[in-house]
């Protein structure tokens, strides 16, 4: 028996894009990745801090009524297992990448003795997802492996996580909504601006001549 258009609640249909916007940011990337293999650009301690914080944001929605926001960083989770699975390889291991680690540390450590506080420092920990991103994208000798597609969908994905969370004020979900938009910003504006340049000044650069045997 088909279904209506009037069966179909508004909170139904809001509800699964509220789980969709969690995943689909993540898809151009992942297709970029798979298809390319080229992972340039992207900032390896910001995966590994992914693989950290959506695992804690599970813990901590679980908690909650989100249930929107649940279903969809669990599902967004596994593609980000995925992404760093395919990056990981073609990415330089530096210091930076004991961070994750060690928040993983403070974040276990926080369940145990403080859970009220959970909301809050995921809230914080979201920088550590973005901001080498954000930044790292204005000093990254390519950006060949970064989807701006992705991108403007992490824009609206933040801009969702933040009025998701208002009602409810869930101090966490807020922070990463303010920190997920401005960082797509920064990323977006760096791939407008740098792009052309880089390509401008790799069409600059001089052939050299072949030398002819005497």
């Amino acid at each position: 028996m088909p279904v209506s258009l009037d069966s179909v609640s508004f909170d139904t249909v809001y509800a699964v894009g509220v789980v969709a916007i969690g995943v689909v940011p993540l898809l151009p990337q992942l297709a970029r990745l798979a298809r390319t293999g080229d992972p340039t650009g992207l900032s390896l301690p910001a995966l590994l801090a992914g693989l950290v914080n959506y695992t804690a944001w599970t813990y901590y929605l679980a908690g909650t009524d989100a249930t929107g926001l649940l279903v969809g960083n669990v599902l967004a989770g596994l593609v980000w297992v995925v992404v760093t699975g395919l990056a990981v390889r073609g990415l330089a291991w530096t210091r930076a990448c004991v961070v994750p680690g060690l928040w993983a540390v403070v974040l276990l450590a926080v369940v145990a003795l403080a859970p009220a506080l959970l909301g809050g420092l995921l809230g914080l920990g979201s920088l550590l997802v973005f901001v080498p991103q954000a930044v790292g994208v204005w000093r990254a000798p390519s950006l060949s492996g970064i989807s701006p597609l992705s991108w403007w969908l992490l824009l609206a994905q933040g801009l969702v996580w933040f009025g998701e969370s208002l009602p409810g004020l869930l101090v966490g979900g807020l922070v990463f909504g303010v920190v997920c938009v401005a960082s797509s910003i920064s990323v977006l504006c760096a791939v407008s601006v740098r792009t052309p340049a880089l390509v401008a000044r790799a069409e600059q650069v001089a052939v050299p001549e072949p030398v002819l045997a005497a």
